[in-house]
This record gives C-alpha cells, sequence and structure tokens, in this order.
C-alpha cells in the first residue's frame, strides 16, 4: 500500500521537479540533451496537491541536521545464513524388539501401538509408519513355529524358519516383506 502511494507521489513529482530544474536560470545543467535554455518546460501533469515553485532564493543557509549516530559493530547481529533446521522428531518409545525405520512424511511424528501379551500373536497399529523393523528372536515371541503378525488389522503368517525381520506399507496401506534397499 505504502509502496503504490510512493510510486504515485513520484510519477506526479518527478515531471514537476525537472520543469524546476529546466528552469533555473544559469545553470549548466540540462534536463535533457534536446532541451535548449529558451524552451518553456512543459507543464506537469494535474495532481491533487499543487506544485509552488520558490520565487526567490532562500534567505539563509539551513543548518545542517545532525545525523543519528549508528550503534556498535557489536550491537549490530548478523542475520543467519540458513534457516534453523527444525527439531529431529522423537521415535516413540518402544520395546527394543521393533524399530520405525521409514516414516511416510518425515516431518511428523510416527505413532505405533502394540499388543504382544500372547506368545503366538503379535498386533502392531501404526499411524505414518513406512518401513518397521521386528527382530523376532528378541520379541516375545515362540521361535520354533510360526505366529501371527497382525499389522494395521493385516494378518500375516510369520513362520518360524522365516529370515524376514524388515516390514514395508505400501502407499495403498498393504503390508509386506520389505524389499531390499539398492545402495
Amino acid at each position: 500500500m505504502t509502496q503504490n502511494r510512493f510510486c504515485r507521489a513520484a510519477k506526479i513529482a518527478l515531471p514537476a521537479f525537472l520543469a524546476l530544474l529546466a528552469g533555473c536560470e544559469g545553470s549548466a545543467r540540462r534536463t535533457s540533451p534536446a532541451a535548449a535554455p529558451d524552451e518553456t518546460p512543459a507543464a506537469p501533469l494535474t495532481s491533487p496537491e499543487p506544485v509552488i515553485a520558490p520565487s526567490a532564493p532562500p534567505a539563509a543557509v539551513a543548518e545542517p541536521q545532525e545525523t543519528p549516530e549508528t550503534p556498535p559493530a557489536a550491537a549490530i547481529e548478523p542475520a543467519p545464513a540458513l534457516p534453523p533446521e527444525a527439531p529431529k522428531l522423537a521415535e516413540p518409545e518402544l520395546p527394543p524388539y521393533i524399530r520405525v525405520v521409514e516414516r511416510f512424511r518425515p516431518s511428523e511424528p510416527a505413532l505405533v501401538h502394540l499388543d504382544d501379551s500372547s506368545s503366538e500373536r503379535l498386533v502392531v497399529e501404526t499411524r505414518n509408519v513406512r518401513r518397521l523393523w521386528i527382530d523376532r528372536e528378541r520379541a516375545p515371541l515362540v521361535t520354533n513355529r510360526s505366529v501371527v503378525l497382525r499389522l494395521d488389522g493385516q494378518g500375516i503368517e510369520w513362520t518360524g524358519d522365516s529370515r524376514t525381520r524388515e516390514f514395508e506399507k505400501s502407499v495403498n496401506g498393504e503390508w509386506g516383506p520389505a524389499r531390499e534397499r539398492k545402495r
């Protein structure tokens, strides 16, 4: 808003200033290379405020205004070069046999709820979790036969001889064994 007002004032005042400058007698400076000293300046554009030319030079020279003191260099704080890093999100408190490996939205926290009350079933409810690591040998599950792994309501038979420890959720919401990552 103030910039628009400034531009409008500049458009109105500039032609008037140039007209005054061109009308100065004895001035060696000209407003443009094509302007001759005996040419009459063009009338200024109409403006809401009239421009009044001084009729006589000022009698006294105005005293120079004091410039405000600049603060010492130590008081001026430099602007930070980079924006501050976002704080790292804490992973949810989980037992040592389960870990969130990757989130769908890294800037948001992951939520994991666990039910490991049975030795033949592990129920895991998640939110914002793409990859989940589960160490079956450390989990309170039987190791010599199949168990039910229930991830977000989806039942998976986890056989006793399976080497799978990492599970991946697709964008469609289905869990399965995680594919090997290319490095």
